[in-house]
């Protein structure tokens, strides 16, 4: 949160240089070329990162990129010196703003060895929309820094946020529990391609994924573009300063706010999978009410729901990617997540900035953006309902070749294990869950407790899927490491 408090500072600040200082006659357009320099280059490569959040220490990575961002986002002023639209100015954007997404991508990764599984909602709750929330105000205090002292000092104001967030990052504890062999250079960037292949086929291959994915690839895309249309509308047409976007954006918070509320709640009546069409439906009335007169007041009550719809819809898909993916390849899925995420709403706003280049009017925008969230919510529902019910399709027969759960029993891997009721998940382990599914535990060969470089832990080693398999728990830790798996004593069956 610290982090992305800093986030909405330089987000703010550099907006001000960019959109309020010079804004041209089509703001929508700028807003573009914003988002393209510092999401488009990530995007791309997206996916070798994930491969290296996989194999780097994870905990150094949430402290080493603050560290570099503070840094960076510390020689604005002498970028605006050698011009404000110039190469060292927008290198610095990109830096700044791309290295956010590794960041957040590793923190996703990270969440589910911290909390246990049941709690990963209320976590994502808290972690995802907390800090979209603290991006905001972030952009509210970098509104009023740059109102006040102009947008180059509030850039560098934002380095201190990024250095509090690696301080704190320091206390994490994350344990990757074991360290890769370094291979040389050309073999690395090789393994990076092939195992990039394989975590995107792991994705497509788990129909419950790919419906998430879609899901907020669609809502990215029309967050886009009803973001092309505010900008150009509250710039071009109300004339708004740097100063006065604070204000938008705190409606924008409150409407996030309230899906943080809602969502928990929600949540307890109605599966994950079935909030995604709830939440296109929310985002499709805040246009409709927006769309009949398009004014300021309209405007900021359908950016309230739209912050609704968006919380409603990114909760529930980070949590269904994150019980649906196992660790060894939950960095490879968030990283190809946050490239898809990037993307669209790059999409969104290019869609707009060039309707508007062709002379589009506001109101007839948000009726086709309201038109496309309602058409989501129909979709969407249908799909989920028709993979409830079982339907037999394509992406059924595709599941059929997914990895067997058993086959993501490696070592290294951070695992769940589910006890027995009544008892203690050191007393008498049921199960293994790994990939949102179970492996039951057939019998317990061994288990104690151990000293292990002065931390104690509980140790175990059962059968499971015809192996024997060495699980190990921290005792501040709330995740399970599978350490070794071997296979069964000669002449014993599973």
């Amino acid at each position: 949160m610290i982090s992305q408090l800093g986030d909405g500072v330089f987000q703010l600040s550099a907006g001000a240089v960019l959109l309020f200082d010079h804004p041209g006659k089509n703001p929508a357009l700028a807003l573009l070329g914003v988002f393209a320099v510092a999401l488009v280059p990530y995007s791309a490569l997206g996916p070798f990162v994930g491969v290296f959040i996989d194999r780097w220490e994870r905990r150094k990575i949430l402290t080493w990129v603050p560290v570099g961002r503070a840094l960076c986002a510390a020689t604005i002023p002498a970028a605006v010196l050698l011009g404000k639209r110039g190469w060292a100015f927008y290198l610095v954007v990109l830096v700044v703003l791309s290295s956010n997404r590794f960041f957040l991508a590793t923190m996703s990764a990270v969440l589910p060895q911290l909390v246990e599984e049941e709690d990963l909602l209320v976590a994502n709750t808290v972690a995802t929309t907390g800090g979209s929330i603290a991006n905001v105000v972030g952009q509210g205090l970098g509104a009023g820094i740059s109102a006040v002292t102009g947008g180059t000092f509030a850039s560098a104001v934002s380095g201190v946020a990024f250095a509090g967030s690696a301080v704190t990052a320091r206390a994490v504890p994350v344990h990757r529990g074991f360290t890769p062999e370094r291979a040389p250079l050309w073999r690395e960037l090789r393994d990076v391609v092939a195992e990039m292949v394989d975590g995107a086929r792991i994705v497509a291959r788990n129909a419950r994924v790919v419906y998430a994915l879609a899901a907020i690839t669609m809502i990215q895309l029309l967050v886009g573009a009803m973001s092309g249309v505010l900008v150009y509308f509250f710039i071009h047409v109300l004339q708004l300063k740097v100063g006065s976007a604070a204000f938008v954006l705190g409606v924008l918070a409150a409407g996030i706010g309230a899906g943080v509320v809602l969502v928990p709640f929600i949540a307890r009546r109605m599966r994950h999978d079935r909030l995604v069409p709830l939440a296109f439906a929310v985002g499709g009335l805040g246009n409709l009410i927006a769309a009949p007169h398009f004014s300021k007041l309209n405007a900021l009550i359908g950016t309230v729901l739209v912050g609704i719809s968006y919380a409603l819809a990114k909760i529930p898909v980070d949590t269904i990617v994150q019980e649906e993916m196992a660790d060894m390849v939950r960095g490879r899925a968030f990283s190809l997540y946050d490239m898809i995420f990037n993307l669209a709403r790059v999409v969104g706003i290019g869609v707009i900035g060039f309707a508007y280049e062709e002379h589009a009017d506001s109101g007839m925008l948000v009726w086709g953006i309201a038109a496309v969230f309602f058409l989501a919510a129909l979709s969407f529902g249908i799909w989920e309902r028709s993979r409830e019910m079982g339907l037999k399709g394509w992406w059924a027969r595709r599941k059929n070749r997914a990895p067997k759960p058993e086959d993501m029993l490696q070592p290294g891997e951070i695992v769940t294990v589910r006890a027995y009721a009544g008892s203690r998940a050191d007393e008498e382990p049921r199960a293994i869950v790994v990939g949102g599914h179970e492996v039951p535990i057939q019998a317990i060969d061994w288990r104690a407790i151990v000293e292990e470089s002065g931390r104690r832990a509980r140790v175990f080693v059962v059968r499971a899927a015809g192996r024997r398999v060495r699980l190990s728990q921290h005792e501040d830790d709330t995740g399970w490491q599978i350490e070794r798996v071997g296979p069964l004593p000669r002449g014993q069956a599973d």
